[in-house]
């Protein structure tokens, strides 16, 4: 099957629903920002991270707005995730493929399964999905969606660097793969680089997932 693309800059841009084969198996990060001032995912933005096709999103599921609470940790298929925020959402979503890492990708699942069973009970959320609510509340600054992605990261000796904002994270990420003037900082096998290059570059590749409906 033929998928069509959209080229975006330097960047591949797939249409809601055109999900190809080639990275499914890559680890991958995914920014996407609403643009609503009324929720912490439309004023910052939102960072989750994905292995083997799942995808793990944490936040403040419980329905309310407040910058601290409980955080619900949700693990759900890529596949449904992106759906959901291209097409129900209409938020255009990032994805930044990580470089084929197994050691990396067991380490990032183990972090995520130790989370899971320290889980204080379980949530459902209005959309369904069922999450289990972390041990430490969600705190915007010390136990966020970007916290909780970098630290998965350096269970296996790599990150991306100890930012606090999901802006900040995709602006570094976007740097590093483009390897920008400014640069990037990124740890690779618990060895920091300030700029990166073709080769050891961690992105393999930049995916937009275009939303399903217009501006």
């Amino acid at each position: 099957m033929i998928i069509p693309l959209i080229m975006t800059g330097n960047k591949l841009g797939y249409n809601a629903g055109q999900f190809g084969n080639d990275w499914e198996d890559e680890a991958s990060i995914y920014y996407h920002k609403s643009g609503s001032s009324g929720s912490s995912f439309g004023r910052f933005g939102h960072i989750a991270i994905s292995v083997d096709d799942k995808v793990y999103t944490f936040g403040r599921y419980s329905g309310d707005n407040t910058k601290d609470g409980d955080g619900t940790l949700i693990v759900i298929d890529k596949t449904q995730y992106l759906n959901y925020y291209t097409k129900t959402r209409n938020e255009d979503v990032t994805e930044y493929q990580l470089k084929d890492d197994d050691n990396r990708d067991k380490k990032i699942k183990s972090y995520f399964d130790v989370i899971i069973k320290e889980a204080r009970g379980k949530n459902t959320t209005s959309r369904g999905w069922k999450g289990h609510i972390t041990k430490d509340k969600y705190h915007l600054l010390n136990w966020s969606c970007v916290v909780i992605t970098e630290r998965s990261l350096n269970n296996s000796k790599n990150g991306f660097g100890n930012y606090k904002s999901p802006d900040g994270y995709t602006k570094n990420l976007s740097n590093i793969y483009n390897n920008s003037l400014f640069g990037g900082y990124f740890l690779k096998n618990g060895k920091a680089y300030l700029k990166s290059n073709k080769d050891n570059n961690p992105i393999n590749k930049v995916i937009v997932h275009k939303k399903a409906k217009g501006k």
